[in-house]
């Protein structure tokens, strides 16, 4: 998420979090999910079982402050992350 951070700048924008480059998310790792952050929104996409659950436990035991959701499409959650959200 700092990465994330230092990404948007002063500008909020929405990211793409790929599960399927991630081994393992411990309990520090899911709290910061639950800090504010810069990003507009996020979506976590995944397509194993193994991505599932690590979103599950990012989204179930955390309230984002960010709007936040599990996919398991590409085009559908850039479609997500497109709407409200002015690219220009």
């Amino acid at each position: 998420m700092g990465a994330a951070d230092e990404l948007c700048r002063d500008t909020r924008r929405p990211i793409l979090v790929d599960l399927s480059t991630i081994g393992s998310v411990d309990r520090s790792a899911r709290a910061v999910f639950s800090e504010l952050s810069k990003p507009s929104k996020i979506a976590l996409l995944g397509t194993s079982a193994v991505d599932r659950v690590m979103a599950s436990a990012i989204l179930g035991h955390h309230q984002p402050p960010n709007p936040m959701k599990y996919f398991t499409n590409k085009a559908a959650a850039l479609a997500w992350l497109k709407l409200g959200w002015d690219c220009r």
